[in-house]
């Protein structure tokens, strides 16, 4: 068997004969100017939401000002909903998106600035290929959480190789507000902060939390917890276990699982087909970049110590604040990976530029695969390392552009990243378009607000698909006209209450208190009316949609006619 060596880290590729270095500033000025136009043409022109989870977070910055829960609300993340809860305010769906758009050129710039520090000899590069990334695109006129963690993430990456530690941990600190994933960086930053001999900043990476779950304990009514963990706990710290209350994600997930290589055989959709390939081979010089770069350090070390004496030497190495390598006698049974991350600070972090995105797709594919933690293998997962891949990517083509002798660099570059628009001409996405879902909660909202004898016996709305009370123009929690979709308020059934289930969104949801099955709603005494499911689902243009009402109208009434409400509107209602 031949093993295939990994693209060497000491061959770096020189200028061409006659060849002058391409500026940096064009490219990120052409590249800033072309995503921004074709982000805003998206984001104007689109009606519908990229996902249903876009519509729901929408909501909740849209609201979170009028009703705080929104604030802390564990599904909602408060760093993403008080990101966009202003703009939601001021300018709608348009300032969100508009916002969102700012932070992929905000990313793509903190990618800039790392690539530079790690001496890429075209660091604009990374800006560009990270606003080539189709997802990041796609994203860029959302609603969603993952450019926001994926921001977070790059500043504290790049503290992190300026050696910047109070940053870096502040900035580590605020990922679990903004994406699950967060729990696992704190991990990775508690450990830096450790080899790195600076462990008096651990105590900045919990702060978030504890004030997270003490604001949401408090927001939601100071609840009583007596379960034998927190019974464990002082009276005047189980407000500690909150957070741990309230996570929405089922250990076993709701969701089918999937293939353990689901997210790897979609990788080139998600970082660009014709980058794929540069990104695997930035990997694999990032991986194999310990050997040359250790040698060229020792040997700098060496000459250093030559000039300026052993003493001098031996005392700038007492303050180190980086890890040494093991002892020579224990060099030959350490792996070349972990050699990498021992060595040089320039090495390390370009391991870790690889480690980091291989982490969340090896995690990810394990939770997908083992149907865990509500995983759907959703694509937009790998979105959260969106700067990692635009570094591989831009790393690798330098490596390739060597190796190839390549002239003209920058116009191959940028042919790769613009060609897989064209796309869009042959197999139109964009803009995007209301799905059939979204067709028929816009039906409901149209024809349960023009039947004034049906909303007036059942003012009251309780809807599995969330971009209903988005049409509705209502929070999801509105107690005038809304009642939240959740087990125990189905098992309720509160009077004067119209159902509306879908089985997409009844039936597969991250929180497991949320999924209702149709028996459940039966056995609550729902009634059910087919009648005007029919005229939904016809404007909808699906055939999905059930609708029931609660035993009891508003009015007291028993809801055993086809036509309650009608003619009725003259009872005194229910207090």
């Amino acid at each position: 068997m031949t093993a295939v060596a990994a693209p060497s880290a000491v061959v770096e590729p020189l200028p061409l004969e006659g060849e002058r270095a391409p500026r940096g500033w064009p490219v990120i000025v052409l590249a800033a100017v072309i995503f921004s136009t074709l982000s805003l043409w998206a984001a104007f022109s689109s009606d519908g939401f990229l996902e249903a989870d876009s519509c729901t977070h929408y909501q909740y910055a849209l609201h979170a000002l009028g009703e705080p829960h929104y604030l802390v609300n564990v599904w909602g993340r408060p760093f993403v909903t008080a990101l966009y809860a202003v703009p939601a305010v001021l300018g709608g769906r348009i300032a969100v998106r508009v916002t969102s758009l700012c932070l992929a050129l905000l990313i793509a710039w903190v990618t800039y600035l790392i690539a530079r520090d790690q001496k890429y000899r075209w660091p604009a590069l990374a800006f560009a290929f990270v606003l080539a990334q189709p997802l990041v695109y796609l994203h860029s006129f959302s609603e969603l959480t993952e450019l926001p963690f994926a921001l977070l993430l790059a500043v504290a990456f790049l503290a992190y190789r300026r050696r910047q530690w109070l940053m870096m941990a502040s900035f580590v600190a605020l990922l679990p507000t903004a994406r699950p994933e967060g729990f696992g960086f704190l991990g990775l930053a508690a450990a830096a902060l450790l080899l790195h001999r600076r462990p008096w900043w651990l105590m900045v990476l919990p702060l978030p939390l504890l004030i997270w779950a003490y604001a949401g304990w408090r927001i939601y009514g100071q609840p009583v917890y007596t379960d034998p963990l927190s019974l464990k706990l002082p009276e005047s710290l189980r407000w500690t276990m909150w957070l741990r209350h309230e996570w929405p994600y089922a250990e076993k997930s709701a969701y089918d699982s999937g293939y353990l290589l689901h997210f790897v055989a979609l990788m080139p959709a998600a970082v660009g087909p014709l980058l794929w390939p540069a990104t695997v081979a930035g990997m694999g010089w990032s991986v194999g970049a310990c050997q040359g770069e250790r040698s060229a350090e020792q040997a700098r070390r060496h000459e250093g110590t030559q000039a300026r004496g052993g003493g001098e030497a031996k005392r700038d190495e007492s303050k180190s604040t980086s890890p040494s390598l093991p002892p020579r006698s224990l060099g030959a049974s350490v792996p070349p990976c972990l050699r990498a991350f021992l060595s040089t600070p320039s090495s390390r972090t370009q391991f870790l530029i690889a480690a980091i995105p291989l982490m969340i797709l090896g995690g990810h594919s394990l939770l997908y695969w083992l149907g865990r933690m509500a995983s759907n293998g959703e694509l937009r997962y790998m979105l959260v390392v969106a700067p990692f891949w635009g570094l591989l990517s831009a790393k690798g083509f330098e490596w390739a552009a060597g190796r190839l002798n390549l002239r003209w660099p920058m116009a191959w570059a940028a042919g790769l990243a613009v060609l897989p628009v064209l796309v869009n001409l042959h197999y139109p996405v964009l803009p995007l378009r209301l799905t059939r879902d979204g067709a028929r909660a816009r039906a409901v909202a149209e024809w349960y607000r023009g039947d004034g004898a049906v909303r007036t016996a059942y003012p009251r709305l309780l809807a599995s698909n969330p971009e209903i009370a988005f049409f509705l123009g209502v929070s999801h929690t509105d107690r005038g006209q809304m009642r939240e979709w959740r087990k125990d308020v189905v098992a309720a059934a509160p009077p004067g209450t119209l159902l509306v289930w879908d089985p997409i969104y009844g039936l597969r949801n991250a929180d497991t208190a949320r999924v209702v099955t149709i028996e459940e709603i039966q056995a609550a005494g729902w009634i059910e009316r087919p009648q005007w499911a029919a005229t939904i689902n016809r404007i909808g243009q699906g055939d999905e949609s059930r609708l029931f009402v609660s035993p009891v109208s508003i009015f007291g009434k028993r809801s055993d006619g086809a036509g309650e409400g009608r003619g009725s509107a003259n009872e005194e209602p229910l207090g």
